[in-house]
């Protein structure tokens, strides 16, 4: 069975020992579940861009992207990428 690769960023943000994190829709798969906020990189979009403007979009917030690592991760119906960001 072939699977299909979805490159995604998030940003664990930490500030005096508090992390931000955010709720999903009801309608989003896993609904009203807590994660870090990011969300899919664009065909020719960098991930340090693709997780800036996820996090412009999805909370409002503009925050200093440092690149920390990549974790792959093979889910049940979807192979997924994730860029580890901080």
């Amino acid at each position: 069975m072939n699977r299909k690769t979805i490159r995604v960023v998030a940003a664990v943000a930490q500030m005096d020992g508090r992390y931000l994190i955010t709720q999903r829709r009801k309608t989003a798969v896993l609904p009203l579940f807590w994660e870090f906020p990011g969300g899919k990189v664009e065909p020719g979009e960098q991930d340090e861009l693709a997780l800036a403007r996820e996090l412009k979009e999805r909370v409002g917030a503009e925050l200093q992207i440092q690149p920390s690592g990549t974790l792959a991760h093979r889910g049940p119906a979807i192979g997924t990428q994730s860029e580890a960001n901080a």
